[in-house]
């Protein structure tokens, strides 16, 4: 089983929200991505930052049980400070969303050579070209979004990206 996409609000009304079409790993890997992110800023010439704030709570963050005390202790504080790094304005995550969205729109769908670009990325993803051509990337961004205005709605003040 693979990492999954989720956003997270600071009431904790709820579990995390995620998305409804899909378990949002085409989300994670297809646009997450640092080097795609990247390649996306610089093509819509957009300030991506929110999106690049991820709290990530996977494997990787296991504590070591074989570790000393004092070095559990700093893996678990290395984990908290990245997860609590991850938190921001809904406001801020709605508007990066509306960006990326307006952007797409503005393209009529994913051009050719943006396409290409993120095929020869020097990255372990495996690039599935149906994902931008089908409006998958859109929808997610869609979904999102929906997820940010209800976090609004309830109240939230902070939202947060979370893969686990």
């Amino acid at each position: 089983m693979g990492r999954q996409f989720f956003l997270q609000d600071d009431t904790f009304l709820s579990d995390q929200a995620g998305f409804t079409h899909s378990d949002g790993r085409g989300f994670l890997y297809f646009f997450l991505d640092d080097p795609i992110l990247d390649v996306f800023a610089r093509e819509w010439d957009l300030d991506l930052t929110a999106f690049r704030r991820i709290a990530d709570d996977t494997e990787r963050w296991t504590v070591d049980e074989s570790a000393s005390e004092d070095t559990q202790r700093a893996q678990l504080r290395a984990l908290r400070d990245q997860l609590d790094a991850a938190w921001q304005a809904p406001e801020t995550l709605a508007h990066a969303i509306e960006q990326a969205l307006a952007a797409l729109a503005a393209q009529h769908g994913m051009p050719p050579q943006l396409l290409q670009t993120l095929e020869t990325l020097p990255i372990t993803t495996t690039i599935d070209p149906t994902y931008y051509t089908e409006g998958l990337l859109a929808q997610e961004l869609h979904e999102l979004h929906a997820m940010v205005q209800y976090a609004r709605l309830r109240g939230a003040t902070r939202v947060r990206l979370l893969v686990r």
